[in-house]
């Protein structure tokens, strides 16, 4: 199997890159090949502290990590986090800024995200094979095949965002209703389909001009295709302003099943 895929990740209008809560893996785009790939997106809670850290740690894990049910993934995320913190607060010893007494309770309240992980296999002939998703929150996936929208998960409709989507936490006590939140679905892939994970806000505008009888994927497959990350943030500041696109967070990972060539930029 064969997939080329590009991503794409900004911050707020008017927030610096490192205050982007939103994470994706890869971030390396270009051609990726094996019998099993794994991407992912996530949207780290604005409230709550080290958020943008949780995500980038949730689709770690996910891509990369071994693991065969819920649990184990959280068992493995879980620990990475302890990892993680015990490292953060030892940088923070040694560089003479001690966690303050009023980062303390929001510490201790924990970090909290979104997840949307895809995992694609190969049937053996690079032409076909299936794929499974889950999904915590409100980023969705979407699949085009021959110019169509032929999939939308977990959301199909724009009145199907909730204001107070379920998030993950990194303190398991935390993620009693994780089962009952947790949405799963899987189907088959062919040769050329198209792939698109967001988080919420650009998923919003996509099903929003979905449903008003555009095609808003060749939107995407223009912006990205031609000018790359710059096209698209200039893209993103226009509808921002334009106040088509709420200002949040934006990540969009487009993969396409197959190699690139000038005739399937993005298709």
């Amino acid at each position: 199997m064969i997939v080329t895929s590009a991503s794409f990740c900004l911050p707020k209008q008017g927030n610096p890159a490192e205050e982007n809560e939103d994470a994706c893996y890869p971030t390396r785009d270009g051609e990726r090949q094996g019998p099993l790939l794994k991407l992912a997106v996530a949207d780290g809670a604005t409230v709550t502290l080290l958020s943008r850290q949780w995500a980038r740690l949730l689709v770690k894990t996910f891509a990369t990590r071994g693991w065969d049910t819920p649990d184990q993934f959280l068992a493995a995320s879980y620990r990475s986090w302890e990892r993680w913190t015990a490292y953060y607060f030892r940088k923070r010893e040694q560089g003479d800024r001690p966690i303050a007494w009023f980062e303390e309770p929001g510490l201790s309240e924990g970090a909290f995200s979104t997840l949307l992980g895809v995992t694609l296999r190969d049937d053996g002939t690079d032409l076909a094979g299936s794929y499974t998703v889950v999904a915590v929150g409100d980023s969705c996936l979407f699949q085009i095949r021959d110019g169509e929208l032929i999939m939308s998960f977990p959301h199909e409709s724009s009145g199907g965002f909730p204001s107070r989507p379920y998030l993950i936490s990194s303190r398991p006590e935390k993620n009693s209703g994780l089962r009952e939140n947790l949405a799963c679905c899987s189907g088959e892939w062919r040769f050329n389909d198209r792939f698109l994970l967001m988080t919420d806000a650009l998923a919003n505008w996509f099903i929003g001009r979905y449903e008003a009888g555009e095609r808003p994927w060749e939107v995407l497959r223009l912006l990205t295709g031609q000018d790359g990350p710059l096209g698209f943030r200039r893209w993103i500041t226009e509808q921002r302003e334009a106040r088509t696109i709420r200002n949040d967070d934006v990540t969009l990972i487009s993969v396409l099943m197959g190699e690139e060539d000038e005739n399937h930029v993005l298709a």
